[in-house]
């Protein structure tokens, strides 16, 4: 049985760029997942710092902000390490900034997974800011957990730490109880089909809300794979030695993969009890992040190619969170939790400009933005166990991966650079 304060849970996530949504997340989780403790890292290319909103939080939420690189990185390896990275990733190799995010972000990752052990912590996960966990309400797996029928909801306080505090694991992992719960997550769209769907409210536009607003999710082609899952791990069960060794290296999907199975990282709704819903937001929101290691133009078109083929179903299972929240704390304080909810900020923060984004110290990343290997249009072939597609590119993924619609009316999704064969430049489609 854990105690009330081991039983509190712990997240760590690399920021950038995010306060119109991390006002919401905090929120949130703080409500649903009993959230703690907090470990922020600032990415170097950010333009903006989160140090004011998390200054609300300061009276319920222990939060350590990670402002020095020297703090998570070995900085004597890392360039050896990014350029390790764009020799193995074919993706990335003309990409030096994007390989330098990966690097950083699993150093990050692994380093706060350390560092919430170190303080004997339990329930841990490393997430994202436009991300929002909740219980799957379609799973009622009584191997874990035996009250199903009374399984809370989101707008009851604490929904998923109450589960968590009760899980059993029936299944032997590494000498120990399976210390790791996968968590599916759910793609979501901006696109609205109504124009009256949020209720006038005397304190807050509702409208802001990313887990009250967007409804549409699921990828509408059948064909096409869904999101690989994020991990909650509870580390009392591990051992420190279990944590540090070489081959945990901090991945999002998967950070301790000699602990936590890699072969699930792609698990349905209907395999876990834990479901995440991945917002996009507005085009606004999307594209505020102007220094995204990605290249600006290839998120801009992201975001149309996203919106075009998400939107198979609709669910309002986490947007009653927000009354629940309101009356837990009272009125007033969620109001001056809130303030700003879901509105970018109107320009780069120029006080702390100048230190988040130093990147590397080199002067030489980001400089110039990512160029995409193909062109949205272009022709290509690909050779499959001596077959031949001959397709065009729809969509670009922003990482060197290609969604490519066959002439045989067939999808290829997430297709690699070293896959294709161009055919000819400057063919166009329609849209």
């Amino acid at each position: 049985m854990m105690n009330k304060v081991m039983a509190r849970r712990h997240v760590s996530s690399l920021w950038m760029d995010a306060n119109h949504l991390l006002i919401e997340w905090l929120a949130y989780h703080y409500h649903v997942l009993r959230l703690r403790h907090l470990i922020v890292a600032v990415d170097p290319r950010s333009t903006t710092t989160p140090t004011e909103v998390l200054k609300r939080w300061v009276e319920r939420i222990n939060i350590q902000i990670w402002h020095d690189e020297e703090r998570y990185i070995n900085l004597q390896k890392f360039h050896q390490q990014v350029e390790e990275r764009m020799e193995e990733y074919q993706r990335e190799a003309s990409n030096f900034d994007l390989s330098t995010h990966r690097i950083r972000q699993r150093e990050f990752n692994k380093e706060c997974i350390i560092a919430h052990k170190m303080k004997d912590r339990g329930w841990t996960f490393l997430t994202d800011t436009d991300e929002f966990i909740y219980m799957n309400p379609s799973k009622s797996d009584e191997r874990f957990f035996s009250d199903w029928k009374n399984l809370s909801s989101v707008d009851e306080p604490d929904s998923v730490y109450t589960v968590l505090q009760k899980l059993r694991f029936p299944n032997d992992s590494f000498g120990m109880t399976e210390p790791c719960l996968r968590i599916a997550r759910r793609q979501f769209s901006a696109n609205e089909d109504h124009q009256n769907l949020f209720p006038s409210h005397s304190e807050l536009n509702l409208k802001n809300f990313q887990t009250i607003r967007w409804r549409k999710w699921g990828f509408r082609n059948p064909s096409h794979p869904h999101l690989a899952g994020k991990t909650i791990i509870d580390l009392r069960r591990l051992k420190l030695m279990d944590i540090i060794a070489e081959e945990n290296y901090g991945d999002p999907h998967v950070p301790l993969p000699n602990i936590c199975p890699k072969e699930d990282v792609f698990a349905t709704e209907d395999e876990v009890i834990l479901l995440a819903n991945h917002y996009m937001g507005t085009a606004e929101q999307w594209n505020f992040r102007t220094n995204d290691a990605r290249g600006s133009e290839c998120m801009r078109r992201l975001h149309d190619h996203h919106n075009a083929i998400v939107g198979k179903n609709e669910s309002n299972d986490v947007s009653s969170w927000l009354e629940g929240f309101i009356g837990s704390i009272g009125m007033d304080e969620a109001v001056l939790l809130l303030e700003g909810v879901g509105v970018v900020e109107s320009m780069p923060d120029s006080e702390n400009f100048e230190q988040f984004n130093n990147d590397d110290g080199s002067g030489e990343a980001g400089e110039q933005e990512y160029k995409e290997p193909f062109k949205i249009g272009e022709r290509i072939l690909y050779v499959y166990e001596d077959k031949w597609y001959i397709g065009t590119i729809l969509a670009s993924n922003c990482r060197g991966g290609y969604d490519v619609r066959y002439d045989d009316a067939s999808w290829d999704y997430n297709l690699g650079v070293e896959e294709m064969i161009l055919l000819s430049w400057g063919v166009s489609i329609e849209r």
